[in-house]
């Protein structure tokens, strides 16, 4: 299943909805290890302009002006999967702006063209993506397990074309 899984995402896009407005599901194929290598690489290329906000972080949603901390930290996740660790820290240091200077958390959003944090909320799922990112830039061994892919299976090639 695993095979057939990254041969789908691979090799028949059209397989798929099209959700090309998000952009976890412009970096989750990357961050899943179904696309490694120049694959890989040219995935995140295709889509950065669309998604990363230059000093903000990542949008949830295209054509919203809202960043998210989740989102960020997991396509910083993702960079360092590649082998971006600059671009990744990048990332990271770009969404500082959206931690509460009273908790030391991460707000889940903001809404650039307001100026404003969006919503109110401190959530699990912003730190847990955090912590995966800064995790795996430290070198984290568990972490890096997971996420660099090397140990994972890539299941069997299917033979379907």
């Amino acid at each position: 299943a695993v095979g057939a899984l990254r041969h789908a995402i691979r090799r028949h896009p059209e397989r798929f909805l099209d959700k090309g407005r998000y952009s976890m599901d412009w970096y989750y194929p990357v961050l899943g290890g179904a696309l490694t290598g120049a694959e890989a690489e040219a995935r995140i290329a295709e889509g950065w302009d669309r998604f990363v906000v230059p000093g903000l972080g990542v949008r949830c949603v295209v054509p919203n002006p809202w960043v998210t901390g989740g989102e960020s930290a997991e396509l910083a996740l993702a960079l360092w999967a590649v082998g971006e660790s600059d671009r990744a820290l990048e990332i990271l240091q770009s969404i500082q702006h959206l931690r509460d200077p009273k908790t030391g958390l991460y707000w889940t959003g903001y809404v650039f063209d307001a100026r404003t944090i969006w919503p109110e909320e401190l959530t699990s799922w912003t730190a847990g993506s955090l912590l995966l990112a800064v995790a795996a830039l430290g070198g984290d061994e568990p972490t890096c397990a997971v996420f660099g892919g090397e140990r994972l299976p890539l299941g069997l090639d299917a033979e379907c074309c």
